[in-house]
């Protein structure tokens, strides 16, 4: 059985980690992001290395990458959001895993109960695949997975294993939807939890 100290640990841990996604929201919002990519006019080549940064700093920083996603594909075509979409996710991963391992990982070990970041390093590859992919088109939880995944210095590459495809499938549904309404940006996104969760249910079940 779990003591109250053991949850007040985890809550603390998880706090920890889900501060250094939310807090960058409360103080910058969530409209940051958005001027980057305003310009229609600008060239295609601007628009995919902005959008490939805004996304590659979206751990740190309050962008909401499914608007970029759309946003990109929409004003540089669908090849550019897909291509620009999977790199500049791919290297947000890049930089939750560096700040992860180099920044939660420390504080964590002090923090986390005893062997929870060790149980989850030993955890089986699949258990933690699945986790990485499904939660990949949640919004802060696809962040604090990765980082909470470095801070248990799972390698790199298995980190990038498990989400670059799903960074591939995400980013060509936003890129193939290429309309900034609301309600198409809604059904996307529910399309892409849809699928993650059905995902989850087959593959977790084995």
């Amino acid at each position: 059985m779990v003591n109250r100290a053991t949850i007040a640990r985890r809550t603390a841990f998880i706090l920890l980690v889900g501060a250094f996604v939310i807090v960058p929201f409360l103080i910058f919002g969530e409209d940051l992001a958005k001027p980057w990519l305003a310009d229609a006019g600008a060239g295609r080549a601007w628009l995919v290395a902005t959008g490939m940064l805004l996304l590659a700093v979206d751990a740190v920083l309050p962008v909401p990458s499914s608007w970029v996603l759309i946003a990109l594909a929409n004003q540089a075509g669908v090849a550019a959001g897909i291509a620009g979409g999977t790199a500049g996710l791919t290297a947000g991963v890049v930089v939750a895993a560096w700040i992860g391992r180099a920044a939660v990982g420390p504080v964590a070990s002090r923090i986390a109960p005893a062997g929870d970041l060790e149980r989850l390093r030993r955890a089986a590859p699949r258990q933690v695949m699945i986790g990485l992919v499904c939660l990949r088109s949640v919004p802060v939880l696809a962040e604090m997975s990765v980082l909470v995944a470095a801070a248990a210095r799972i390698p790199l590459r298995r980190i990038l294993l498990a989400t670059v495809p799903a960074n591939l499938v995400i980013a060509t549904v936003y890129s193939l939807a290429a309309d900034e309404s609301l309600g198409a940006a809604t059904v996307t996104f529910l399309v892409t939890v849809g699928l993650s969760y059905v995902l989850w249910r087959w593959w977790g079940r084995e």
